[in-house]
């Protein structure tokens, strides 16, 4: 088997680890004046409702 086959072949299950929504996108420039920025796994986003957790409304990298 070549080495292009056992890639496409290993794609589906490679693909299958990632949790639902994750993307590979670039961290966004998070500012804030009224919230808190919390730090999750290196990434940041705006606590919106204080709580000090970060809650699937407050992730960029899920889609709304």
């Amino acid at each position: 088997m070549t080495a292009s086959r056992a890639l496409v072949r290993a794609l589906p299950f490679l693909f299958a680890s990632l949790p639902l929504g994750a993307q590979a996108t670039a961290q966004p420039d998070v500012q804030s004046k009224s919230s808190p920025i919390i730090t999750v796994a290196g990434k940041k986003f705006r606590d919106l409702n204080r709580n000090g957790t970060l809650e699937p409304y407050e992730d960029w990298r899920l889609s709304s």
